[in-house]
Parts: structure tokens; C-alpha cells; sequence
């Protein structure tokens, strides 16, 4: 019996495999020979991944030439698109992020949430419905 090696096998199959891979060991991959640069460049692997952040997926790269071509120009943001909301750690305290992917320009715009404590009958301010006490003063892009 003949043993079989992943280089062996059609492109389909291939780059099935390779779609399980994170995009770090994807780049890893390409680094190994021709054949596997080839197929983990495949965009295919790189839409799914994409689109893994969104909930309703989106049909094209926008500005870029291909969906990886995408993902590198704004990773490591990603994550901001899944959680929408971000909490940073900045000194001296912190940063509330509220993020979203623009479509026709294929970029990631990220807003800055200013908060502040005020009386109820304070009206410089639009209330948060189950905070009386917190008001939302601006946003401001990032």
C-alpha cells in the first residue's frame, strides 16, 4: 500500500485542510514549498476567515485584490469586529471602543465612547436607559 502525503493530494482537498488553520500557521505553511504558498493564498480559505467576524457575510474585499490581502491590512483588529465593543487598559482609565467594518472603504472604524457621571436632571447629555446616572457626552473617532 502506498502512503499518501499532503502534497499528494487535489488542490480541493488542500486547501480544505489549510482552512482549519489560524492565519498565523497559514503563513507558516506558505513558508514550506511553492505548493502549500499557492494554496494557503487561496482565497477561498481567506473569505471564511474573514467573514467569521461578521454576521452577515460579506461578498468582497472591498478596496483590497483578494480577502488575505484584507485580513493583513488590518490584523491584528479583528477581534474588535467580533466583540464590537473593546475595553482598553490605557492609563489613566481606560478606553471604550465601539467598532464597526465600513464596506466601501474596506476599513475598520473604531469610536472612542466618552462617559460621565451626572445627576439625573442633568440634560448636557443623552441618558443610558438603565443608567440614569451615566451619560454619553460624544464619541469621537478614532
Amino acid at each position: 500500500m502506498t502512503a499518501l502525503s499532503l502534497l499528494g493530494l487535489p488542490s480541493e482537498l488542500v486547501q480544505h485542510i489549510l482552512a482549519f488553520l489560524q492565519p498565523t500557521d497559514l503563513a507558516i505553511v506558505a513558508q514550506v514549498c511553492r505548493r502549500l504558498y499557492t494554496e494557503s493564498y487561496e482565497d477561498t480559505i481567506w473569505h471564511s476567515k474573514i467573514n467569521a467576524y461578521f454576521r452577515a457575510p460579506i461578498p468582497k474585499p472591498a478596496t483590497t485584490k483578494s480577502f488575505r490581502e484584507l485580513y493583513v491590512a488590518h490584523h491584528p483588529h479583528w477581534f474588535l469586529l467580533s466583540k464590537r465593543l473593546w475595553f482598553g487598559d490605557s492609563e489613566p482609565s481606560g478606553k471604550l471602543l465601539a467598532a464597526k467594518y465600513d464596506e466601501s472603504t474596506g476599513s475598520i472604524n473604531a469610536y472612542t465612547v466618552l462617559v460621565s457621571i451626572a445627576l439625573a436632571n442633568d440634560t448636557a447629555g443623552d441618558c443610558w436607559t438603565d443608567q440614569a446616572q451615566a451619560l454619553v457626552l460624544n464619541t469621537r473617532h478614532c
